[in-house]
C-alpha cells in the first residue's frame, strides 16, 4: 500500500510537472503605419503576415528551449515552454528592420503568453520626401487621339508627370502625346521596374489609344515611351461588342411594340 501510495504521488507530480510547461504564440507582420499594431478590419490597409521569420526562445542561461518559423499568414507557436524566456525574431529579408512600435526583434516574456507579435517595416516603400516623389496624371482632350488632322488631338498632351511638391499654375516636368494611349483612368506604378501602367477610359467624345476599350499600356517614368502591354479583349475578357453585333437604335438592337391599349413593349434583340 505503501509503494502504491508512494507511485500515485509520483504520477502527480510527474502530470503536474508537464502541465508546468507552455506555449508561446504570436504573429510577424508588416506594420505599414508603424502603429505596432496589426490592422485587419475593414478600416484599415489589411497587414499582412510574415512568413519564414525564426522565432527561438532562450532560457536564463542563454540555451534554446524551442523554436518555430512563421508560416504563411505569419504565426507561430513555440511549445514546451516554461518560466520567463527570451524570445528572438531572426531571418528577416535583406531591407526589413523593426517597425519604430510594437515591439523589436528580441523581448522578454513568461510562458504561457499569446500575441508575441512583432511589426516589420519596409523603409523603400515610403518616399524620401516631396522633392523627389512624382504625380502622373492622366488628360483628355475632345477628339481622336490616333487620327491625323483635321478633327484630331494628335500632338496633344494626354499623360503629365508633376512633381508632387508643385503647386498653382506651375507647368508638367514630362508630358505624352495619346497617339498609343489614348484615353486613360485607371494607373498604377511599379516602382522596381520604374514603369507607369495605365488602363483605357471610355469617356464621351474621347478617343481610345492603339488597343480600343480593354487596352492596358506601358509607360516608362520620364513619359519618354509607351507601348502596348494587355488587350483585355483579345484575351477573352471583353470590353465592348465584339464584331458583327448590331449598332445600337430602333431596328438594330431593340424594337418598340405598340399594344392594343396603346401601351409598348420594348424588347432587345442582337447582341
Amino acid at each position: 500500500m505503501k509503494n502504491l501510495k508512494l507511485l500515485n504521488i509520483a504520477i502527480f507530480l510527474l502530470l503536474g510537472g508537464n502541465i508546468s510547461f507552455a506555449q508561446i504564440s504570436g504573429t510577424v507582420f508588416r506594420d505599414f503605419d508603424a502603429d505596432g499594431a496589426r490592422d485587419s478590419t475593414s478600416n484599415h490597409i489589411k497587414e499582412v503576415g510574415l512568413a519564414g521569420v525564426t522565432v527561438t526562445a532562450y532560457n536564463a542561461v542563454n540555451a534554446s528551449v524551442g523554436s518555430a518559423t512563421t508560416g504563411t499568414f505569419g504565426t507561430y507557436t513555440i511549445t514546451g515552454v516554461s518560466g520567463t524566456v527570451r524570445i528572438e525574431f531572426t531571418g528577416l529579408q535583406t531591407g526589413d528592420f523593426s517597425s519604430k512600435s510594437g515591439g523589436t526583434s528580441v523581448q522578454f516574456v513568461t510562458a504561457p503568453a499569446t500575441n508575441v507579435n512583432f511589426a516589420v517595416n519596409y523603409p523603400a516603400d515610403y518616399n524620401t520626401g516631396a522633392a523627389s516623389t512624382n504625380a502622373f496624371v492622366p488628360s483628355f482632350f475632345n477628339g481622336d487621339a490616333t487620327a491625323t488632322p483635321p478633327g484630331s488631338t494628335a500632338g496633344i498632351e494626354y499623360f503629365m508627370k508633376f512633381p508632387y511638391s508643385n503647386s498653382g499654375t506651375t507647368a508638367p516636368s514630362a508630358t505624352m502625346t495619346g497617339e498609343i494611349i489614348g484615353a486613360t483612368n485607371g494607373t498604377a506604378y511599379s516602382r522596381h521596374a520604374q514603369t507607369i501602367f495605365a488602363a483605357a477610359f471610355v469617356k464621351r467624345h474621347i478617343g481610345l489609344g492603339s488597343l480600343g476599350s480593354g487596352g492596358i499600356y506601358k509607360i516608362n517614368s520620364n513619359l519618354t515611351s509607351a507601348t502596348p502591354f494587355y488587350d483585355l479583349d483579345a484575351n477573352g475578357y471583353s470590353t465592348r461588342c465584339a464584331s458583327g453585333c448590331p449598332t445600337y437604335g430602333l431596328g438594330t438592337s431593340f424594337n418598340v411594340t405598340t399594344n392594343g391599349d396603346d401601351s409598348q413593349t420594348l424588347s432587345f434583340i442582337g447582341n
